[in-house]
């Protein structure tokens, strides 16, 4: 999504990639769409991220972005969560999902790491990368170092960072390599960004395992009965434009509240609609997703009035009303460290 300063936010989601050299499974899809030709020739067991099986009527997600932030909490100013507000979320995730996608590598991510491996939760770690150079620094430094945890089955460098401008591609390219260098190919590596930056760096899938793209027919304009169907042409457009490469969507999902985008309008229906035709399309045609977002966050304000309700959950953890008949209540602890 179109973050701003969010160096150390850690949000996130399961999804199976499948590499020529090793079969590295991440997910929760039963297959994958193609076969990578990247690098990576790291192996794991993918029972350990497969989603869980949910009740009838109910949904389970390949993937789900993760932020820890409770009210009055965030990245860069004010209070940082507790270990035990992180942990208290856990078996919430665990009822969605079995993989979920962080965003930073500073601040509260180890204590994520933790947590997850501890639900048996996979992680896609990120490293956030912005204008700082040092700061960039300090996160792949860190990143680097949690890529050891057995949790992190991928890591992302980098999110959105040339649909900000915050770096050129080449600055970008150069950062990836570092990464890569320090971590060699024992694990995953990505970047994510929107499907028409992909589209106009094609370079930049040479330096990575697999495309991670953010797709967001809300940001569009495109109206809710349309969304589908154009979530499904950027898709295809990355497909052709990559043969072979593993496509994952880093980022999709829909406001329930704030002002309309052009044609597209937030709402709690139209959040719930675009919810189940969006894992429906995933599901059928073997799509490797992380959904956005688990939580509503209360600190993100400057996102045109609608940063704040992205979550499939509240931010005190009750579960949206038009969401409350395809997914469950939220676990007992995670309600009672979120009020």
């Amino acid at each position: 999504m179109l973050h701003s300063a969010y160096k150390s936010l850690s949000l996130i989601n399961v999804v199976t990639l499948v590499f020529v050299l090793g079969i590295f499974l991440i997910g929760c899809s039963a297959g994958a769409s193609q076969a990578s030709p990247g690098p990576s020739t790291t192996s794991v067991n993918d029972a350990a991220c497969t989603k869980p099986e949910p009740p009838p009527g109910q949904l389970s997600f390949a993937g789900l972005a993760y932020s820890p932030f409770h009210m009055g909490q965030a990245p860069n100013h004010g209070a940082s969560p507790s270990r035990a507000e992180i942990q208290a979320d856990m078996p919430t995730l665990a009822a969605l999902t079995r993989y979920i996608r962080t965003y930073g590598s500073t601040g509260s991510a180890e204590a994520i790491i933790q947590a997850a491996e501890t639900a048996h939760i996979c992680v896609a770690s990120g490293i956030w990368l912005g204008r700082d150079p040092a700061a960039n620094m300090t996160e792949m430094m860190v990143g680097e170092r949690l890529a050891s945890h057995k949790a992190v089955h991928a890591i992302i460098v980098g999110n959105e960072v040339l649909q900000r401008g915050d770096l050129s591609e080449s600055q970008l390219r150069s950062d990836i390599e570092e990464v890569r260098a320090k971590l060699g190919h024992t694990i995953p590596i990505t970047t994510a960004d929107t499907y028409d930056k992909w589209l106009a760096h094609p370079k930049l899938a040479q330096d990575v395992d697999f495309i991670t793209v953010n797709v967001y027919p809300f940001w569009q304009g495109t109206p809710i009965d349309s969304a589908l169907q154009s979530l499904d042409q950027a898709y295809r457009q990355i497909e052709k434009a990559f043969p072979g490469k593993q496509i994952v969507i880093g980022e999709t999902g829909w406001p329930s509240a704030g002002p309309p985008q052009g044609a597209a309008v937030p709402s709690t229906e139209n959040q719930a609609h675009y919810l189940q035709e969006f894992t429906s399309w995933a599901q059928s045609h073997q799509v490797l997703y992380f959904y956005f977002e688990t939580f509503d966050e209360d600190w993100k304000t400057n996102e045109a009035g609608v940063g704040t309700h992205w979550g499939l959950y509240q931010e005190d953890g009750q579960v949206k009303s038009a969401l409350s008949g395809v997914l469950p209540d939220a676990a007992s602890d995670t309600l009672q460290e979120r009020n």
